[in-house]
């Protein structure tokens, strides 16, 4: 796993800024109101019917319980997604944001045939970050690039997160990524979109 800019102008990619609530989508998560975006490949009210959607809410193994929502293009499978967005929240959660960020980080390390971490937002409550895998360890060919935002607030971890598969890829190409850097920087602003309210 490296942890290192992946191209100069990724150095530049800005903290995501606070969205307004308008166009939102609102959804409970263990007694906060959770605000994130829609898929990037909808509008707010065409979520659901330009989606595929996938929710359930259970205990885990650790005792804690958690909630997913998760939506590919309309079409396309969650077995066999392109692209893949979603929301997750899990409860009681404690530590900070970059230890879970660190966490998914060694997944990827341990799955991928290379890998990188892209800090963008650092802070004690909130990470934003990248997460490149130039090809999966089973599947080198197929490759993938995640932009994920983890919000910790009373003891809820929330995760708002972006994954496009594409073909395997070099981290020394960017041309060669399944996401160009304006489509990236985009990303970056819509997970950083998500807000959690008392």
């Amino acid at each position: 796993m490296r942890r290192r800019a992946i191209t100069a102008s990724c150095l530049a990619l800005a903290a995501p800024a606070a969205a307004q609530a308008p166009g939102l989508i609102s959804v409970e998560t263990y007694g906060l109101t959770t605000l994130f975006a829609p898929p990037p490949w909808v509008s707010p009210e065409n979520t659901a019917s330009g989606s595929e959607v996938y929710r359930n809410e259970a205990e885990t193994a650790q005792g804690t319980r958690q909630f997913i929502v998760e939506f590919v293009p309309k079409g396309q499978s969650f077995d066999a997604w392109v692209e893949l967005y979603a929301l997750t929240a899990e409860s009681p959660l404690q530590g900070h944001p970059a230890d879970y960020r660190n966490g998914m980080a060694r997944r990827y390390a341990e799955g991928c045939v290379d890998s990188a971490l892209q800090p963008v937002l650092d802070q004690p409550a909130q990470q934003v970050f990248l997460l490149f895998c130039t090809g999966y360890a089973e599947s080198p060919g197929v490759g993938e690039i995640a932009v994920m935002h983890y919000f910790l607030k009373d003891g809820v971890l929330v995760n708002n997160y972006y994954h496009k598969r594409g073909p395997g890829f070099a981290l020394d190409d960017p041309a060669g990524f399944p996401l160009t850097e304006p489509e990236i920087r985009a990303l970056v602003r819509h997970v950083g979109a998500l807000q959690l309210v008392d």
